[in-house]
């Protein structure tokens, strides 16, 4: 045989290498996730099974979800060319925050029985949540995705999508490869934990103090998260509760105050140092 023929077999063709595998992906009802599942449903026929983790969303079940993402135009050539493709589409219920991305032990044992190969697309891209929120979603997601492949029986490939945000502290170019970090990735999840006790604790002593103590109730001027309405707004809360001399109140009670007075996307903003000042000036 001619040496380039046998190098030529010596190598697997991309088509080869899906043949039979078992895939799982995150993030599927996403943009790029959509992207992905397409691409692989329709290029390459020989995959076995494709199991999407999708949790419930604005009373949508996982279910339903899976016939939303189906429904996109992304899929009109395929459903014409190949709809029985669809067929190998699984659909997992679970969470990316929660351990073993909160699938049932019935769905676990079927992905780490069965899939070889994980595509981890699911993430929190907007700037408006809370911090605790977005950290649980896009650090203790990618932990969780990592733990579960280390219980998957055949693993062979892990994917892990990243964000163009992920190394923005870099003032040069940023190459397409991992960074270091100064200290261990698990420094990052013990502070979170250690300020989610903290917090429940403060919420706690909050509880039990609103139970004690009876605010008198005063209008309040609304706040709904308009950075144009802030100076408005901050004014008005500064008239009526900060600089008011006949209202003599702690730091803690123009904290619920200041609570009750945001609305819509206005409570989704939050501060770790949960007191009045960071959270007056953080907006």
């Amino acid at each position: 045989m001619p040496k380039s023929k046998e190098k030529q077999n010596k190598y697997q063709s991309i088509t080869e290498f899906y043949d039979g595998k078992s895939i799982f992906i995150t993030g599927a009802a996403g943009f790029l996730g959509a992207v992905l599942l397409e691409i692989l449903l329709r290029c390459f026929p020989g995959i076995q099974a494709i199991y999407i983790l999708l949790r419930s969303k604005k009373g949508v079940s996982p279910q339903e979800r899976r016939k939303e993402t189906f429904s996109k135009q992304l899929f009109d050539e395929l459903k014409k060319t190949n709809p029985s493709a669809l067929d190998k589409v699984h659909v997992v219920a679970g969470d990316i925050a929660l351990p073993n991305m909160g699938m049932s032990e019935e769905d676990l044992l079927k992905v780490t029985e069965n899939v070889t190969m994980v595509f981890h697309c699911a993430a929190c891209i907007s700037f408006f949540k809370p911090l605790r929120y977005i950290f649980q979603q896009n650090v203790g997601g990618v932990n969780n995705a990592i733990e579960l492949c280390k219980k998957l029986k055949h693993c062979e490939i892990f994917v892990d999508t990243s964000t163009a945000y992920s190394n923005c502290n870099h003032e040069l170019i940023v190459e397409e490869r991992i960074y270091g970090i100064p200290y261990p990735a698990e420094r990052f999840l013990e502070y979170f934990d250690s300020v989610h006790n903290h917090e429940n604790a403060i919420s706690q002593a909050n509880s039990k103090l609103k139970l004690e103590i009876k605010l008198p109730e005063i209008p309040l001027p609304v706040f709904r998260g308009r950075y144009d309405e802030w100076p408005s707004f901050k004014s008005q809360f500064d008239n009526v509760i900060t600089n008011n001399n006949d209202l003599c109140v702690s730091e803690s009670q123009k904290l619920y105050y200041f609570k009750a007075s945001l609305q819509g996307d206005a409570k989704l903003l939050e501060a770790v140092d949960d007191s009045f000042e960071s959270r007056s000036s953080q907006h």
